[in-house]
């Protein structure tokens, strides 16, 4: 289970440190001490680093994404052994090893890493609403108010996995993002009626809101105990082939029924 591989923050340890091996659980836990690296944990060692989605520069940091039910969107990313014993081999976990500029990264083949968004479950889910997703129980967050994290359940709304294998070497990368995120513009499925949308009101004007990117979340612009509900609209359709490949999983007898 992907939810078991090792964690970004349980390989860039504070200080430096070398990891844990790779079928140990020891090592700091970015909630402090007393908090096991064995539960789900979304919090960082960095400044809300677990607050801002990845972008493809390593210069700028992605923005936050805030829910409908004004949680913030948290990112968690975990990687294989594979891919853990290609950093830990090469010492990737030290700035000082890492490789140069536009020099080759030669990651072992069969190298997967997982980059999952999860919202933060909040009592007005019901359980009609919470059977639709897949969801980590007794998850350690950190709580914007309190300033430490405490336990929550939490909901997986977006996933990504890459993966490189011998003969795709500059990697394959697939996106899947949940049915209940935001409306269709075609004919993409609908949730039934009563089951609310993670990132879209209906009832509201179906336009962006912030109309751009929002900064990123720093020491210095700080996460919101209440942030505002960002209305998210799709732009571009899904594909036919996409939604034939997802209704022909989903019906199949060995998944059917199961989620």
């Amino acid at each position: 289970m992907w939810s078991t591989w090792k964690s970004r923050y349980e390989i860039f340890q504070p200080d430096g440190a070398l990891p844990s091996p790779w079928a140990s659980y020891d090592g700091k836990n970015p909630c402090g001490d007393g908090f096991s690296n064995e539960v789900v944990t979304l919090s960082s060692f960095t400044a809300f680093g677990d607050f801002n989605q990845a972008t493809f520069s390593l210069e700028n940091l992605g923005n936050p994404l805030v829910a409908q039910a004004k949680v913030y969107t948290r990112y968690e990313v975990r990687v294989n052994q594979q891919e853990f014993e290609t950093i830990v081999g090469h010492k990737w976990f030290l700035a000082s090893t890492l490789p140069k500029a536009n020099a080759p990264v030669p990651f072992n083949d069969g190298s997967i890493e997982v980059m999952a968004a999860w919202r933060i479950l909040t009592p007005a889910y019901t359980p009609v609403i919470r059977a639709r997703y897949y969801i980590v129980p007794n998850a350690k967050v950190f709580d914007v108010a309190s300033a430490k994290c405490v336990t929550q359940d939490v909901a997986l709304v977006g996933f990504h996995i890459v993966a490189k294998t011998p003969n795709r070497p500059q990697w394959i990368w697939s996106s899947f993002e949940h049915v209940d995120n935001v409306p269709g513009i075609t004919t993409e499925p609908k949730p039934p009626a009563g089951i609310p949308l993670s990132f879209n009101d209906p009832s509201k004007p179906q336009a962006l809101d912030p109309p751009r990117r929002p900064a990123a979340l720093s020491p210095t612009n700080p996460p919101l105990a209440s942030p505002t509900a960002m209305q998210v609209i799709r732009k571009q359709a899904l594909s036919p082939a996409s939604m034939m490949m997802n209704n022909t999983y989903w019906n199949l007898p060995e998944i059917k029924g199961t989620v």
